[in-house]
C-alpha cells in the first residue's frame, strides 16, 4: 500500500506513486526539501467574480442615488417652502424702475392674508417703484381682510410706493375692502364690485339630532347665563340672533369708514350712502358712485402704476407664493379619508368649523 504523500516535509516514500484524488485526478508534484507552503483559498470561478463586482456596484450606484435625492428633495423643500414669494418677469423693462403684481385671488383668509403680509415684507427690502394690486375675490373674513388693509396702508406709508388696483371678473365686498385705500381703482368693464356690507351663515342641529336620537345636554354657571349664545344643538332665538347681529353692525360701520377714508375726496356722503347697501355693480355704476376711477384691464392699471411711479421703460414683475411641494403631492392623489380614519376629535373639530357664524366681508350671489 502507498504512503501518503508528507506536505510538512514535503518529502514522499521511494517507489510511490502520487496519491490519485476521488475524482481520479492526480495531486500536483510536491514542493522542493524547504519550502514553506503558504495556504491559499481557492479562486472563485469567473462567473461568481462577475456576479459579486455588478452586485456591489449596483448597490453603491443605489446608496449614491439616495444620497442625491435627499439632497436635492431637500433643497427643492427648503426652497419652495422656506423660501418665501418669488418673483418672475411679466414685461420686460429696466429693472431699476421694477413695478410688481402683487395678486389676491379667491376667498380672503388667513392664508391670503399671510401671503399679502410676507410679499410687502420682502418688497420693503427690495423695494419697487410701484405695486398693482390685482383683485379677483368675492371677500371674505373680516378679522384676514382688515388685516390686508392695514398691512397695504402701512407699507405706503413707510415706503411711498403708490399702489395701484386692477379689478378682475369680481373685487367684491373684502374684496373691494382691501383696495380702497389705492391711489387708483382700474375695473374691467365686466367686473362685479361693490357689495359693501356683512354677513354672517351658521347651522343648527337640532333636527338632525332629533332625528339619530341624540339629546344634547347644555350645563353652564349661573354667573354666565348668556354662555350657551349661538349653541348649535337647538335652533336659534332672537336673542341669539341680536348678539349676532351686532358684532354684523360693528363690522359694517367699520367697512363703510374704511371707504370714506380710502376714497377721500372721490366719493360724497350722497355716493356713499347709495353704495355703501350690500349691493354689488357693474363697472360703470361703480364709476358712477365713486367706487372706481376708470375702467380698463391690467394692462391699464399698469401704465397707471408707471405714470405716478413716473417710470416709464420699468420692468414688470409678479410675486407669487411659495409652492409646497409635499401638498402638492399629496393632493394630487385626490383620496378623501376613509371613515374608519377619522378620530372623534376630527369630526368635533369640524362640526364646530360648520356650526361657527362666520363674520365675512363676501358677495353672495344670488341663488
Amino acid at each position: 500500500m502507498t504512503e501518503p504523500y508528507d506536505v510538512n516535509n514535503g518529502e514522499q516514500n521511494a517507489g510511490s506513486r502520487p496519491p490519485v484524488n476521488p475524482a481520479g485526478a492526480s495531486t500536483p508534484p510536491a514542493p522542493p526539501a524547504g519550502f514553506n507552503q503558504v495556504y491559499m483559498a481557492p479562486p472563485e470561478g469567473k462567473s461568481g467574480g462577475v456576479m459579486n463586482r455588478v452586485a456591489t456596484g449596483l448597490i453603491s450606484s443605489i446608496l449614491l442615488l439616495s444620497i442625491f435625492l435627499n439632497v436635492y428633495f431637500g433643497g427643492m423643500y427648503l426652497a419652495l417652502v422656506r423660501g418665501g414669494p418669488s418673483e418672475s418677469v411679466y414685461e420686460d423693462g429696466d429693472e431699476t424702475q421694477r413695478i410688481v403684481i402683487l395678486k389676491v385671488s379667491g376667498t380672503i383668509s388667513d392664508s391670503t392674508r399671510k401671503f399679502v403680509a410676507a410679499s410687502l415684507k420682502a418688497l420693503k427690502k427690495n423695494k419697487p417703484k410701484a405695486i398693482v394690486l390685482r383683485v379677483n375675490s368675492p371677500g371674505g373674513g373680516l378679522g384676514a381682510s382688515d388685516q390686508i388693509d392695514r398691512a397695504i396702508k402701512e407699507f405706503k406709508k413707510d415706503t411711498g410706493v403708490p399702489v395701484v388696483v386692477s379689478f378682475g371678473n369680481v373685487a367684491a365686498s373684502g374684496g373691494y375692502y382691501i383696495s380702497a385705500g389705492a391711489d387708483h381703482i382700474v375695473s374691467e368693464p365686466t367686473t362685479i364690485t361693490g357689495s359693501i356690507g356683512v354677513i354672517a351663515q351658521g347651522f343648527t342641529f337640532e333636527k338632525t339630532l332629533e332625528k339619530i336620537g341624540v339629546t344634547p345636554e347644555t350645563i353652564i354657571a349661573d354667573g354666565s347665563t348668556k354662555k350657551d349664545v349661538l349653541d348649535v344643538t337647538r335652533a336659534w332665538t332672537d336673542r341669539d340672533r341680536q348678539v349676532l347681529k351686532k358684532f354684523l353692525d360693528d363690522g359694517y360701520v367699520r367697512f363703510r369708514n374704511i371707504v370714506k377714508e380710502g376714497r377721500g375726496k372721490k366719493i360724497t356722503e350722497e355716493q356713499l350712502d347709495q353704495a355703501a347697501t350690500g349691493e354689488p355693480f357693474s363697472t360703470q355704476e361703480a364709476i358712477r358712485l365713486g367706487l372706481v376711477d376708470s375702467e380698463g384691464y391690467v394692462d391699464d392699471a399698469i401704465a397707471e402704476a408707471k405714470k405716478l411711479a413716473k417710470a416709464d421703460k420699468a420692468m414688470v414683475t409678479v410675486i407669487s407664493p411659495p409652492v409646497s411641494l409635499l401638498n402638492s403631492v399629496l393632493s394630487s392623489k385626490g383620496e378623501m379619508p376613509s371613515l374608519n380614519s377619522i378620530t372623534p376629535d376630527q369630526a368635533r373639530a369640524w362640526i364646530n368649523e360648520l356650526s361657527m357664524p362666520k363674520l365675512e366681508y363676501r358677495w353672495v350671489p344670488i341663488r
